[in-house]
């Protein structure tokens, strides 16, 4: 698959996660005796999801979920994708709020290798600041 059909199935695969763990988290609200052991399996089964998506090496920065997703499958649109070689990246930009005109922006990185792509980072790019929302856990030669 290439990377913008990859973006486009992590983007439904996360929006699904998401609501799945934000209901989740209302099902405990009232009793927390459970939220542990739960936020651990909502832990694991984004790990789950990054693995279908992401070179061996990258795992989960900072984890949130609930309320309104930072991806949506309706929302999100890929506004641009370049290829360099065995690089690519895909830009995606979501609505702020409807009818705003304000963006959230966010670039897919990938690399490929023996034929396959594989995403390696995730950031949401605000100005001139990017953060990335995935870490890896050593340096990889290209």
């Amino acid at each position: 698959r290439q990377p913008q059909s990859i973006v486009e199935a992590f983007i439904r695969d996360y929006f699904e996660w998401n609501a799945e763990a934000a209901q989740s988290d209302d099902r405990f609200a009232e009793s927390r005796a459970g939220a542990p052991d739960r936020h651990e399996q909502i832990h694991r089964e984004y790990r789950e999801l990054l693995h279908r998506y992401c070179a061996e090496d990258v795992g989960p920065g900072k984890i949130a979920w609930g309320g309104e997703s930072i991806f949506d499958p309706v929302h999100s649109r890929i506004v641009a994708e370049v290829h360099i070689g065995d690089r690519a990246l895909v830009v995606v930009g979501r609505p702020v709020a409807a009818g705003s005109g304000q963006f959230s922006t966010y670039d897919f990185e990938f690399f490929r290798d023996d034929d396959r792509w594989w995403l390696i980072d995730i950031a949401v790019v605000d100005g001139f600041d990017r953060l990335s929302m995935l870490k890896r856990r050593r340096a990889r030669a290209h």
